[in-house]
């Protein structure tokens, strides 16, 4: 197994059986990062601008422009959503688009966030926010003017919020916590710590049931939720990372 992740000008991969991190293309400045096993296609932002490397091809494409260039685009990612492949993409306006990979054009538009940090969308399409407030908010998209709920148990502003099944939520934020929470009863039902610094982005390995989060520190920890008793482990090789993908990544 091997983990993307940003750092400088690059693009670079760790090995976690060698222990020893390769780079997978320079010249990039990601601030975020999302990989794609299905197509084997990462995708990232440089603030203003959404990019996407194919690496079966060692090519590098630009996104649609959906802000103008006063505007910047804080995260980005791949999600299925009705069966179609579509790019997540949050504005720092605040907003977010969902861009339709296979048909080309942008099928929804959503406003009127406080400071949009991070999303995340379940496999029964609810919208999960991670906003500049302590609360993690709920959407239907088929109503994103209203909230259908908001879960409290952080006590300051969320960075990241990511589904880990069809009813969990993960989220983590700058009061060094990640919660865990199901989403039948709006509860949480696990609070980790991390080790030294909040946790600013997460990712997580469906197959072996890991959650990974990176903090500001530099450190990636690693969650074993097989457990009742949550294990933590930690790697200190990142460095400063805003953007993290755990995945079986083949690169050339």
């Amino acid at each position: 197994n091997k983990i993307l992740y940003t750092s400088k000008n690059s693009i670079n991969c760790f090995d976690f059986n060698t222990r020893s991190s390769f780079k997978v293309t320079s010249a990039i400045n990601c601030i975020s990062l999302d990989y794609d096993k299905e197509t084997n296609l990462i995708t990232g932002t440089n603030n203003t601008h959404g990019l996407i490397f194919n690496a079966s091809t060692n090519k590098l494409h630009k996104c649609p422009h959906f802000y103008p260039d006063d505007e910047a685009i804080g995260r980005i990612m791949f999600r299925t959503i009705n069966q179609h492949k579509h790019l997540c993409v949050v504005g720092n306006d605040p907003s977010f688009y969902f861009y339709d990979m296979q048909r080309e054009r942008t099928a929804h538009k959503f406003t009127g966030f406080s400071n949009l940090n991070d999303l995340d969308v379940s496999e029964n399409n609810v919208i999960a926010t991670a906003e500049d407030e302590i609360g993690i908010n709920l959407y239907d998209p088929r109503t994103p003017d209203n909230k259908i709920g908001t879960l409290n148990g952080h006590l300051d502003y969320n960075f990241s919020a990511l589904f880990i099944s069809e009813h969990l939520l993960a989220t983590c934020g700058q009061d060094r916590q990640v919660i865990i929470w199901d989403l039948r009863n709006q509860k949480a039902v696990n609070s980790l710590q991390t080790d030294y610094r909040c946790a600013y982005s997460l990712d997580f390995d469906k197959s072996k049931n890991l959650l990974f989060a990176n903090e500001f520190s530099g450190k990636l920890l690693c969650y074993d939720l097989n457990n009742s008793d949550v294990s933590k482990s930690s790697f200190e090789y990142l460095g400063f990372s805003t953007g993290i993908s755990i995945d079986k990544f083949n690169s050339r």
